[in-house]
């Protein structure tokens, strides 16, 4: 796919969520802040966690979370965490993938993913199993199947594309015998998390995959492929996501998205990441890699002064800047707890592709570029560096 053409696929994407954003959809009840903070999921505890929870909240959930782990593992801790990037998950799927080809890949502790990251984690989690189900996505392209443009007379629609290709692909990818065995390993005390953005309270959701697919509620597994759908809802080109919750004895609906709108990463929550919380939560030696499905440095590009390109590239340079800033709160906590931290990402030699495309020959090619370096051993370093370099965009 050609530059113009890439640059047009997203400028048509940009163009039909605008015309889409002025139009009405179905109303909801309304409820109030007090309501959103005490909203549960009806059935289901423990099911998630404000990313900026309250100390307290997150000390109890910490406490709660090294005490099953401990159970689990016994030795160090091992902690993966794949970011967003779009099309560009491919780069994490070949990390992965290569990983466990080259033979030393943990079994992990704790699986977190935001965004693709999200649909690529319960298949991480599960094991070098399912590579070959990762390789179909990415390295085969099935996951090129999700772009796909609305009807343009939908117009009550508030995403302009087509969600059912990725409903369509998270049902198969998460069947009941997946989200048996997500239940399983929540049991013997690993964890599987996603984050999504809750737009009516701005702010981020961690989500307990483990917990929903092991709460035994008849709703259980409708809400775990809801929640991944969320957090893969681009906004403006996936609809949002609506998820029942209740409080006070009212039911209700929440509005969530990306979860990359809020943390692109997520190893840990924000008052453990900030230093609020930590020194007297246990302690075990452990291993912390992130997985970036993109550049971590800036990319250099002369932008043309109207409005889609000036949109496009804002909106990019925000999730950057968040990126960044995540990574370097990470490795400080990393380093306050005595864990080891490391990051993957995408290298300057990679040509740059439209991460909303989701063309085939660009996912082939990011797939085999995380595949090789991780079969080289080269995948992770400490992301210093790549962080105060700059590639230009060819």
């Amino acid at each position: 796919m050609t530059e113009w053409l890439r640059r047009a696929r997203t400028v048509s994407v940009v163009l039909l969520a605008l015309g889409a954003s002025a139009c009405a959809s179905t109303p909801r009840e309304p409820y109030d802040a007090a309501l959103a903070e005490a909203a549960e999921i009806p059935g289901i505890a423990d099911a998630r966690l404000y990313l900026d929870a309250p100390p307290e909240t997150v000390r109890a959930r910490v406490r709660a979370l090294a005490r099953a782990t401990r159970g689990y593992a016994g030795g160090r801790m091992q902690v993966l965490a794949i970011s967003g990037g779009g099309a560009t998950g491919a780069f994490g799927a070949g990390v992965v993938t290569g990983w466990s080809a080259r033979g030393d890949r943990p079994v992990f502790d704790i699986v977190s993913g935001v965004s693709i990251g999200a649909l690529i984690a319960p298949l991480v989690f599960l094991g070098e199993a399912y590579d070959p189900v990762i390789e179909a996505m990415f390295a085969d392209g099935s996951a090129a199947g999700v772009v796909r443009l609305r009807n343009p007379l939908s117009i009550l629609a508030s995403g302009a594309l087509d969600p059912r290709p990725l409903e369509r692909l998270i049902a198969e990818v998460v069947d009941a015998r997946v989200l048996a065995r997500i239940a399983g390993e929540h049991r013997a005390g690993r964890r599987l998390l996603v984050v999504t953005t809750n737009l009516d309270s701005q702010r981020g959701v961690i989500w307990d995959l483990g917990a929903i697919a092991a709460s035994g509620h008849p709703e259980a597994p409708a809400l775990f492929r809801r929640v991944l759908r969320a957090s893969a809802a681009l906004p403006g080109a996936y609809e949002p996501v609506r998820i029942e919750v209740a409080a006070a004895g009212r039911a209700f609906e929440e509005l969530h998205v990306d979860g990359g709108v809020t943390a692109n990463v997520l190893v840990v929550p924000e008052a453990l990441l900030d230093g609020r919380i930590g020194a007297d939560l246990p302690t075990r030696d452990g291993d912390v890699r992130v997985i970036v499905n993109g550049r971590v440095g800036p990319d250099f590009e002369v932008v043309a002064d109207s409005t889609l390109p000036v949109v496009v590239r804002s909106f990019e340079t925000a999730v950057k800047a968040n990126t960044q800033r995540i990574l370097e709160d990470t490795r400080a906590f990393a380093r306050r707890r005595g864990l080891s931290f490391s990051v993957a990402s995408i290298g300057a030699d990679l040509p740059d592709a439209d991460p909303l495309a989701f063309d085939r020959e660009d996912m082939r090619d990011a797939f085999a570029h995380g595949y090789a370096r991780a079969l080289a051993g080269t995948a992770f370093d400490d992301g210093a560096s790549p962080a105060r370099a700059v590639t230009a965009r060819r």
